[in-house]
């Protein structure tokens, strides 16, 4: 009984430490890809921010909202707000792995 109980504490120590909170969870950031499907001329704006025309990818913060916003001349510009969210999914696969 005391070696299945050392073993489990082993293992245990041993995953810890091998992953961070960022790897664990996916960190404060990351990398999103925005395409302005048909519109390769389309302006792309985050936040305000002109990001690239038809394809743009950044680096974004997960704790805030994100505000994209097209734009075309001829077309009228359209803007989608992302909130943020918990990614329960990704977190109970981490834990059980």
């Amino acid at each position: 009984m005391k070696r299945i109980i050392l073993l489990i504490a082993v293992a245990f120590v041993f995953s810890t430490s091998l992953t961070s909170c960022g790897v664990m969870f996916g960190g404060s950031k990351y990398q999103g890809t925005i395409i302005a499907k048909d519109h390769p001329d389309a302006d792309i704006y985050v936040d305000g921010q002109k990001l690239g025309n038809g394809t743009a990818t950044k680096l974004f913060a997960r704790n805030k909202p994100l505000v994209v916003t097209l734009e075309e001349e001829g077309c009228d510009s359209q803007t989608l707000t992302y909130d943020k969210s918990f990614r329960t999914g990704n977190f109970i696969l981490s834990a059980l792995t």
